[in-house]
Parts: structure tokens; sequence; C-alpha cells
């Protein structure tokens, strides 16, 4: 064995030897440029809120070694949803070993756009790290609409309000069993028409509140001033039966979210006497008139309620800074009165026999020694050793 260990190392050591012979080389330098996506600083998925720009980057990088000139690297866009603009060539500074590529969203309403992107694999050295392909998406989120961020508000592209609103009007003849209307009353309004509402019930102060009546009758929709108790000053649309409210339609437009107002025919029921008197109107004449903006207005859900249907914004196309907010009316407009089904009479409960005063009062004194345990057969046993009552004998008789 000591000689098989001997022989062992002399070869080891030869080895060795030849080894430090031989001069190490690098190997050949790769004639590429080292391009790639560095994964480590762009995100594959992003969401995007209502305050935050409308474009993303994506980081490309380069090998450390060749950042000392400015350099143009075409990428290729094989995948962009529509909505989506993004540059086909990223330039690195000189000194710089990072680039970032430009991913515009050029759509107004929208939730979720996916892109896919490459570069040339000629590109890519057998030292470089990161990869040549990459895949993104990019969600929208507005968060809740507030008083706050109306002016700038932008919900999801697959949230169509003006058809959420208008199902909720009835057809031009409504079906007869039909009980509950869609009606909202405005609840907020912006500072320029708060003043005119505080100015009309400052003049007028039975007046309360405005509502929109969808319909107000069977053909009709209306916005309605009201009073209290139970005056009603109706801002209805033309006579030729075209809805209160309609969507706008061309160029400029969004046909899921645009609408006018055709507010034009007026009447009254129970409306207080001078609730239209000169001087008086003005504030309600402006609220009016505003309504009756050709620019129209675009109607925002209320992401705020878990029920789609409770309540919408109305924004000014003119001046975003002008709105008003409307919520549902629960307690119903009856089109049909109903006659309401009778409740049915609580059956009456049988009648338990006293207590014995003793042992009613014993009881209600907590005095009195253990009970004894109850034999089921003593009253049974009572009740027939008992006479008949004078009540029994009087009141059934044998012939």
């Amino acid at each position: 064995m000591n000689k098989i260990a001997v022989f062992l190392l002399v070869i080891f050591a030869a080895i060795v030897a030849s080894c430090d012979n031989e001069e190490w080389k690098p190997g050949a330098e790769e004639d590429v440029l080292g391009i790639y996506f560095d994964m480590t600083r762009s995100q594959q998925s992003l969401m995007l809120g209502l305050e935050d720009p409308n474009y993303i980057f994506v980081t490309l990088g380069r090998d450390g070694g060749k950042v000392a000139t400015t350099l143009d690297v075409p990428v290729t866009v094989t995948h962009a949803d529509p909505g989506l603009n993004i540059s086909t060539t990223v330039s690195f500074p000189a000194g710089s070993a990072y680039a970032e590529l430009k991913v515009e969203i050029t759509l107004e309403d929208w939730d979720h756009l996916t892109y896919a992107l490459e570069i040339d694999a000629s590109h890519f050295g057998s030292y470089t790290r990161g990869v040549t392909t990459f895949e993104g998406e990019i969600f929208f989120d507005p968060g809740p609409v507030t008083t706050d961020n109306i002016a700038i508000y932008k919900q999801l592209g697959n949230v169509t309000g003006l058809e959420q609103f208008m199902r909720l009007m009835s057809s031009p003849n409504p079906d007869a069993s039909q009980t509950e209307r869609a009606n909202y009353n405005v609840t907020l309004m912006s500072p320029k028409l708060e003043a005119w509402r505080q100015a009309y019930a400052s003049a007028y102060p039975g007046f309360s509140h405005y509502s929109i009546l969808i319909p107000r009758s069977s053909v009709q929709d209306s916005f309605t001033a009201n009073y209290l108790p139970t005056g009603l000053w109706y801002w209805g649309q033309p006579v030729d039966g075209a809805r209160l409210v309609q969507p706008m339609i061309g160029a400029g437009n969004n046909p899921n979210s645009d609408v006018t107002f055709m507010v034009s025919r007026l009447s009254t029921s129970g409306a207080p006497a001078g609730y239209n008197a000169a001087g008086v109107v003005d504030g309600a004449a402006a609220f009016r008139d505003f309504l009756n903006e050709p620019t129209g207005f675009t109607i925002i859900v209320d992401r705020n309620n878990d029920d789609i249907e409770e309540a919408y914004w109305f924004r000014s196309k003119a001046d975003p800074n002008d709105w008003f907010k409307v919520e549902r009316f629960h307690a119903g407009w009856p089109i049909v009165e109903q006659e309401p089904e009778p409740e049915p009479e609580p059956e009456p409960e049988p009648e338990q026999e006293a207590a014995e005063p003793e042992q009613e009062q014993e009881r209600m004194s907590g005095e009195g020694t253990e009970p004894e345990p109850l034999d089921p057969f003593a009253e049974l046993a009572a009740a027939l050793e008992e006479p008949a009552s004078s009540e029994f004998e009087e009141g059934f008789h044998f012939v």
C-alpha cells in the first residue's frame, strides 16, 4: 500500500509541474454590444393611479466595458394593445450602462393594457446578464371619486356610466306593473353651483333641493326643484318625446360617458306661490341654464358605492370644476298605487291557568321549602276527584 501511495504522489507532482509551465490566456473577446432588458430595474406588472403620469419606462442595460460612447439600439414591439405608443429605439448616453424605453398610454379611459418587446439576440453575449425579451402589463385604478379629484377624475375603461344611467330610464310606455321610479336627489354641488342653490334658497326658504325624476310620468323625465312640504317645479324635456339625457356622439366625445341635458318645458305640481317670481328665480335659472350647456357633461359612476346604480357625478365638459352629484332616492315614486296586502292577524295564545295565590306569592317572594319532585299523574288525579264546575253544568244540558 505504501508503494502505491508514493506512486500516486509522484504522478500528482508531475501534473502540477506541467500546469505551472503553461501560461493562462483569456478567451477571445466577443464582438457584441451586450444589450439586455434589466429585470432588476423594470417591473413587468405596474398599477397606475389617478395622479400618475400616462407613461412608464422599461430599463435596458449594456455590458459595463462598453459604455464610453452613445449608442442607439433598435427594439422590436412584438405586441402592443391599442392605446399604447412605444418607441422602437432606445438610446444609451455616453458613460451610462442603462437606458430607458418609453411606453406611453394614449387612451382617456382604460383599465388594463399589455405589451411585449424584443431585442436582437445578436446583441446578447455569452456573459451578458438579463434577457432579450420583455412582457409587461399596466393596470389603472383611479380609486374613489371625491370632491377633491372630480375635476381630473378618469374612470375605468370598462365602466360605461352613460349606459348604466340610461338603463334606469323606463321605455316611453312603461309596463303598468312598474311601481317604482329611479329618482335621484342632487346631494353635492361644486362651489359655483352651490352658491346658486343657496341664493335661491335664501330668496325662497320653501325651496328644499333639486332632483331628477326618471320618469316623471309615462313619457317624461324631469329635473325638479322640490319645495316643502310637497311642491314640485318640473324642468322637462321637449314635447317631441326626446329623453332628458342624451348621449353625445362624434369626434371629441366619449360615447360611454358624455351626455347633454334637454331642459326646456316647465310645469308645476303644488309649487308654492312666488317660486318663479322676478328676482327670486335667478339662482334656479342659473342652474337650469347650466344644465343646457351645449358642450355637455361627463357622467361618472361613483365607485364609493357597492351598488353601481346608487350615485353618479355630472362634470361639465366646458369647465371640469363645475359639477354636481346625484344619489338614488329609495323611498320611490309610485306610478301605480297598490293597496298593501293585509297582515295576517296573530293567532291567540293559549290561556294559561293562573297559579294559586299562595303559590304565586311564595314564588314571588322566593320563600318556601325546596319543591318536591313533580308527580306527572298528581294533577290528573286531582282533576278527576274535583266536582264539575258550575260553568260546565250551566253550559251543557243533556236531553
